[in-house]
């Protein structure tokens, strides 16, 4: 147990709560500052993983509404609340464990599993299967197939339900319940909220040079300290790139939601210092890439003016091309003093030679085949540092192909849709999601699958596909009565005025 550790952790929470406006929470103000502020203390005082477990599902599962919309709310507000590196095997009979638990699993299994055996409101819009949701299920299926032919039949039916816990049920929950753009809207504010959050204790973890967050004893490998720029990268609850991007995305949200909701200057000022702020701390280059993408298309989709947009559009495909030529095959130890361009450089070359020998299906077990041992690293491991390779490796053409198809897809219905409704009220949460989802596809060509790197990814994903979706099958109408895209802020304020 740290004290210390415990006192600066709930300092940092309650400093966010007090720099989050009220109508950021949407009425769980509370619940979400207990929650946060009762991390550091059980982490610290209970040393029983499953012990741990059983009080926070417990807790989160009495928390939980029943309506939807607040569910998925509070989801998105809670999810990076405790660290990941705290888990534990959960057993069953005949095997040595089933899966293991960790906290992200919890929090789906407490507040979305239930959505599915929750009876829907009458009125809630239908979602029908498209080609995205084969792709998941398709990928679902072909990964452990993999699995299964080299690990064994145990080994992949373990494998398919830890990935319908990290991807299943998550994907079809956001899918299939934010089905409103107001839902959508809702999920935003709370995702602002843990990000705000995020951001203080990343600022607090910068001033002290600690990051009290990863004091437990679950994993000392969990507790090593990483310098740039002669500071502490901050990992907090996270990994330093999730939690920079995820801190990128939360500056991008809040562009959008200061439009939608009335927010102080000075209230707006402070919660951009500290998502910046954090997101530097963090020594993150592929979050900070990431924000200047998702930014740059935001505003880029928002603009009127065809010949302009345009313009801005051609002149950012050449720059891209250009800096993603440069840093993939040119001289990178030039510019790069920390030498982690150079080892991407050779992990792309060695992971390309690797592919050309096995490219529909690529190879679980390429780690072992001895083509990668000259990229091991000081802590013993070969760190595939790219998301795309680590797909390709593991499942070749096919799996890279039935993974990043649906954000391709995604993608351009997006941004087919923020053109088109760009002067449209509420036409900018198109633009939002297009732009992050492009961003975090430049985010996972500098990191591979850790901390809530694929969870962002494929929220963005879920609700961006939510929203395309449900526009694609509503019915066309000369006029209505009731604007969906009509915020809470906006009518606090006509209530007011």
């Amino acid at each position: 147990m740290n004290l210390a550790a415990i006192v600066f952790a709930m300092a940092s929470v309650a400093c966010a709560i007090f720099i989050l406006p009220h109508s950021m929470f949407c009425g769980y103000r509370n619940r979400i500052a207990v929650a946060w502020l009762l991390g550091m203390p059980l982490i610290s005082f209970v040393s029983n993983p499953g012990l741990l477990f059983l009080i926070l599902f417990t807790c989160l599962f009495a928390v939980a509404p029943v309506k939807t919309d607040r569910r998925l709310f509070l989801f998105m507000a809670l999810v990076p609340a405790l660290p990941l590196y705290i888990q534990m095997e959960v057993p069953f009979p005949g095997i040595n464990y089933l899966f293991a638990l960790n906290y992200y699993k919890m929090v789906v299994i407490a507040f979305l599993l239930p959505l599915f055996f929750i009876p829907a409101a009458s009125d809630t819009p239908g979602q029908r299967w498209s080609v995205i949701d084969f792709c998941i299920v398709s990928y679902l299926l072909y990964s452990m197939t993999q699995i299964g032919m080299y690990y064994g039949l145990t080994s992949a039916l373990r494998f398919i339900l830890d990935q319908i816990l990290i991807i299943g049920i998550p994907y079809f929950a956001l899918t299939r319940f934010a089905t409103r753009p107001e839902i959508v809207e809702k999920c935003l504010k709370g995702f602002v909220v843990a990000a705000v959050i995020l951001g203080v204790i990343a600022v607090t973890v910068t001033i002290k040079q600690w990051d009290f967050y990863r004091i437990s004893h679950f994993d000392p490998i969990a507790a090593a300290v990483e310098l740039r720029g002669g500071l502490l990268r901050v990992q907090a609850t996270l990994t330093t790139h999730s939690l920079g991007f995820h801190l990128a995305i939360a500056v991008v949200c809040l562009e959008y939601l200061k439009t939608r909701m009335r927010i102080g200057f000075l209230w707006l000022w402070a919660m951009r210092t500290v998502l910046l702020s954090g997101m530097y701390f963090t020594g993150s280059r592929g979050a900070m890439v990431g924000l200047i993408v998702a930014l740059a298309i935001y505003v880029v989709l928002s603009i009127r003016n065809s010949a302009l947009r345009w313009t801005l559009i051609v002149a950012g495909g050449v720059f891209a091309s250009v800096a993603s030529y440069i840093l993939m095959f040119g001289n990178a130890a030039e510019y790069d003093t920390y030498g982690s361009f150079t080892y991407r450089q050779w992990l792309l070359d060695a992971s390309l030679e690797y592919l050309a020998m096995h490219p529909l299906f690529g190879d679980v077990g390429y780690i072992d085949s001895g083509h990668f041992d000259h990229l091991v690293q000081g802590q013993g491991i070969i760190d595939i540092t790219n998301m795309y390779l680590q797909v390709a490796l593991n499942y070749g053409l096919i799996g890279i192909f039935l993974f990043f198809l649906p954000f391709l897809i995604t993608i351009i219905r997006l941004m087919l849709h923020a053109l088109s409704k760009r002067k449209e009220e509420g036409g900018e949460m198109y633009a939002l999601f297009c732009g992050s989802l492009v961003g975090w596809l430049a985010l996972i060509a500098t990191t591979s699958d850790v901390g809530l790197t694929l969870h962002l990814g494929l929220m963005l994903l879920a609700f961006g596909h939510a929203l395309v979706q449900r526009t694609a099958h509503m019915p066309q109408r000369s006029a209505s009565p009731a604007n969906p895209w009509t915020p809470t802020g906006h009518l606090e304020k006509a209530r007011t005025s």
